[in-house]
């Protein structure tokens, strides 16, 4: 699936040694970490959670936000 959003690359990065140091302090556990990462980046490109749009100012709200 190509993701809409965009991921930096030291994002990306940070991510993977995260992966990597969960795997080390029990096997699967960083799978399972991965895992977390794509359905929380699944849930931000379905637009369920309202974010600004990018660039833009810190707290100006999105085109999604009901509040």
């Amino acid at each position: 699936m190509s993701r809409k959003v965009r991921i930096l690359e030291v994002a990306a990065d940070e991510a993977s040694a995260a992966a990597t140091w969960y795997e080390m302090q029990r096997p699967g556990l960083g799978m399972e970490f991965d895992r977390a990462v794509d359905a929380a980046l699944d849930l931000i490109q379905e637009d369920i959670v309202p974010l600004s749009p990018v660039p833009g100012a810190p707290g100006e709200r999105g085109p999604n936000d009901l509040s």
